[in-house]
């Protein structure tokens, strides 16, 4: 269910979809009571290879894995945000709250977020991911 109401969050969220009364509930649903203020594109390289040999159930699981993987990571390191897959395409989300680093270096920190989270999955999996660090989000504040 987690990974259900992360999708539709993440959809809400890059849409603007979002009723402002109800941004409390629904980041509820993923365990947050801030907005995230960055986030990062996750590509997954050389998806299409690998899931043109898998069924759509196998592939679906597959990036669901890999979700979990950065998921336990985020974890790991306390990092407030939450993870959703981009169903349909090669891609995953990653909602980040740090609004606390913007005035210190946070080129630098979210670079190194990007790096551990793609040696997370380089060691881990038989993928590797590029990853697109966004511009401070402020839309719905």
């Amino acid at each position: 269910m987690h990974n259900v109401l992360a999708c539709e969050l993440s959809y809400s969220l890059i849409y603007n979809n979002i009723r402002p009364e109800k941004i409390k509930e629904a980041l509820a649903t993923v365990g947050l009571d801030t907005l995230p203020n960055r986030f990062f594109l996750i590509q997954v390289d050389d998806y299409y290879n690998h899931s043109s040999k898998m069924q759509i159930t196998q592939e679906f699981y597959q990036k669901t894995l890999l979700i979990n993987m950065l998921r336990e990571w985020m974890c790991e390191y306390d990092l407030q945000g939450f993870m959703a897959n981009l169903v349909g395409i090669d891609k995953m989300i990653c909602f980040i709250c740090c609004e606390e680093e913007e005035d210190k270096d946070i080129r630098a920190y979210l670079s190194k977020i990007a790096e551990n989270f793609k040696e997370v999955i380089r060691t881990q999996s038989d993928y590797t991911i590029s990853i697109c660090i966004s511009q401070r989000c402020s839309r719905l504040w």
